[in-house]
């Protein structure tokens, strides 16, 4: 009940499940004060508006209310004016906690835009994959003609950016459609390292970066693109804690978990793991929001600089990985995480050596068929330079048409499988009708399927997923003529 200056005349004691006051620690004193500053100048019209129709219902409106803790409820209002028995008008007023569902209905329509993120992700992904596969395939094309080294070490820089490029592709799909992520024994000493030069060249010079690493770190059986990108999701996070710059440390090391150590961090289990440290000097995390960092949507950055998607992403790889961590800050001081990763015992593969002579053929007819000009160009100028003959086509029904005449002649044909005109399974078809022992090898980005589900799904002698280097596409050809 409020008094016509707004001052608080009676509340039930509800109000401290709700706002967490005391009935006596707010009885006196201006209903105002619990109005958030920009909800303010509204509630005071409504008021006001109100307590001039005495003996009428308001509408019901929405308000934040200030909590005891000095956060910010979400309430629904509505009011009612009255007079006592002196005339003097007052109002009943009813408030109503809707926090809970106003974050549920942020969270579905941030999960909407993560759904149509993923849809846009799946429509650009081919896309971006034939943008990166000319380039892909022209630096070898390049690095024969070059001798200089600078443009050499250009060369360099210009394939580790595409390969990044088309890693930055999987891990949108990956996030935003769940794509099943192949696990493999890796050494992420490597991948520790790599990383190293990556923010020491994008992040801002004000930011101190140093990597400290054991000679002998254990392998993991993991993915090196989740591992990256949870990486890079806890440096970005240092990073904008540091907006004047500060010391970013990033440590690798080996450790064995004892029951007792087990016990102590979540989720964790006796045994042996690789454990990663990201630590900076940051502004620290308070303590009251340490409970909640994991949790999808939830950000402490201003609107607009933050998702609230990278720690709730970083967990879900980690867990994914059968790991856990562990997550130490203090306010003013900086931040630490740590990633305890189970080591494996199997065997890192070793890095295919490059062939010290080109895969070169004996003069076959390859028919490559693409909508991209970019892409039949350089794949053209791939396979002449070492001894194919190669036909070409913009779209399935051109295909079709070229191989009729020449079906005794192409002996491979290198197929674009998103194309207009004609799709990728009806070209296949029609070519398997003109003449149905052809080798057919499909490329595409494959976002939805494995490539060894789709090739087992269009019937067809291999596949290649774009972006692809010079080298897969010759590894790939002579592995279809190759005699069965």
């Amino acid at each position: 009940m409020l008094d016509a200056d707004g001052t608080i005349r009676y509340v039930s004691p509800s109000i401290e499940r709700v706002l967490g006051y005391k009935a006596e620690e707010v009885l006196g004193t201006n209903a105002f004060h619990l109005a958030h500053r920009d909800d303010l100048p509204r509630v005071r019209e409504l008021f006001e508006t109100r307590m001039n129709l005495p003996n009428t219902a308001g509408r019901l409106v929405e308000v934040r209310a200030r909590h005891k803790d000095d956060s910010w409820r979400h309430a629904e209002v509505v009011g009612r004016s009255l007079t006592d028995e002196s005339g003097l008008p007052y109002m009943v007023m009813s408030l109503r906690d809707i926090t809970e569902k106003k974050e549920l209905e942020l969270q579905f329509l941030r999960a909407q835009r993560v759904e149509s993120i993923g849809t846009l992700a799946g429509g650009i992904a081919h896309d971006l994959n034939n943008i990166l596969t000319p380039i892909s395939m022209s630096i070898p094309i390049l690095r024969q003609e070059i001798n200089s080294p600078s443009a050499l070490a250009l060369l360099e820089s210009l394939e580790e950016s595409a390969r990044r490029g088309a890693n930055m592709v999987q891990q949108i799909l990956t996030f935003s459609r769940g794509i099943k992520i192949e696990k493999e024994p890796v050494q992420t000493r490597n991948i520790l390292k790599e990383f190293g030069r990556t923010v020491t060249e994008i992040f801002p010079k004000s930011i101190t970066f140093k990597l400290h690493t054991a000679s002998d770190l254990w392998p993991v059986r993991g993915n090196v693109t989740e591992l990256q990108q949870a990486l890079m999701n806890l440096c970005i996070n240092a990073r904008d804690a540091m907006p004047k710059g500060g010391n970013l440390t990033v440590t690798g090391e080996n450790i064995n978990l004892s029951k007792l150590d087990a016990a102590l961090i979540p989720n964790a289990k006796p045994g042996s793991y690789v454990v990663w440290v990201v630590a900076d000097t940051g502004e620290g995390i308070p303590p009251e929001h340490m409970g909640r960092i994991f949790d999808p949507f939830f950000s402490t950055k201003p609107a607009g600089k933050g998702t609230g998607l990278g720690l709730s992403t970083t967990v879900g790889i980690i867990r994914g990985h059968d790991g856990c961590i562990q997550v130490q800050s203090k306010v003013g001081k900086g931040t630490a995480f740590k990633i305890y990763l189970p080591a494996t015992t199997e065997r890192v593969a070793a890095k295919p050596i490059p062939l010290t002579r080109p895969l070169r053929g004996n003069g076959q007819t390859i028919l490559v068929v693409d909508d991209e000009d970019a892409i039949r160009r350089v794949t053209e100028k791939v396979l002449t330079m070492h001894n194919y003959r190669v036909l070409s086509a913009r779209n399935g029904a051109e295909a079709v048409e070229i191989f009729a005449n020449n079906k005794d002649a192409v002996q491979l044909i290198l197929l674009d499988v998103m194309m207009p005109v004609m799709d990728g399974q009806a070209s296949v078809n029609r070519l398997r009708a003109v003449h149905p022992g052809v080798k057919i090898i499909a490329s595409s980005s494959f976002t939805s399927t494995s490539a060894e589900e789709a090739a087992a799904a269009l019937k067809v002698d291999g596949i290649l997923t774009k972006p692809f280097a010079a080298m897969a596409l010759l590894e790939s050809v002579r592995s279809a003529l190759a005699p069965k």
